[in-house]
C-alpha cells in the first residue's frame, strides 16, 4: 500500500494501481474492525471478571454484619 502511495504522489496511477490501492484499504479497514471488536469483547470480560469480584466481596461483606 505504501508503494502505491508513493507512486501516486510522483506520477498518476493507472486503474489497476488504483484498484489495488482501494482493495488494500479495505482489507485495512476491515482487520482494523475486527482487532476494535476483539479488544472491546476482551475489556467487557475483563469487566465481567472485576464486577464478579467485587460482588462477592460486597456479599461476603455484608452478611457478616
Amino acid at each position: 500500500m505504501g508503494i502505491l502511495e508513493a507512486r501516486g504522489e510522483v506520477n498518476v496511477l493507472s486503474e489497476d494501481d488504483v484498484i489495488k490501492l482501494h482493495e488494500a484499504s479495505a482489507v485495512l479497514h476491515s482487520l482494523s474492525r475486527a482487532n476494535a471488536s476483539i479488544s472491546w469483547q476482551q475489556s467487557r470480560l475483563l469487566w465481567l471478571q472485576e464486577v464478579d469480584a467485587n460482588s462477592k466481596y460486597f456479599h461476603a461483606i455484608m452478611s457478616g454484619r
